[in-house]
């Protein structure tokens, strides 16, 4: 995990969060394990997974965590307004490299 510090006003971003490398081609959509999530953001944490399967609103993001997943999926606000839940329409990181198929 790496920390993003925003150039302009200096926000650092928490390190539980990293870029989805899956169906992203905007770099809009952020992932973090849920369980690493208490230990950088507990209210988000809290309100993400008390409601499982509902987009949670807070500040600048929208979150999402589907209600059998392990991943949230954050997105800025102005996607989600723009987008509705389209945005979250990603395939979930899997935490391991695909492998290639072997041939016959």
């Amino acid at each position: 995990m790496s920390v993003r510090i925003c150039p302009k006003c200096g926000f650092e971003d928490s390190p539980c969060w990293k870029r989805s490398f899956q169906g992203n081609p905007n770099g809009d959509i952020d992932v973090s394990r849920i369980d690493w999530l208490p230990d950088w953001e507990p209210e988000i944490a809290k309100k993400v997974e008390n409601k499982k399967g509902e987009v949670v609103i807070d500040g600048i993001f929208a979150y999402y965590l589907g209600k059998r997943a392990i991943w949230v999926k954050r997105v800025p606000l102005k996607r989600f307004l723009e987008g509705g839940m389209s945005v979250f329409n990603i395939s979930h990181e899997s935490g391991k490299p695909k492998k290639e198929a072997k041939k016959p």
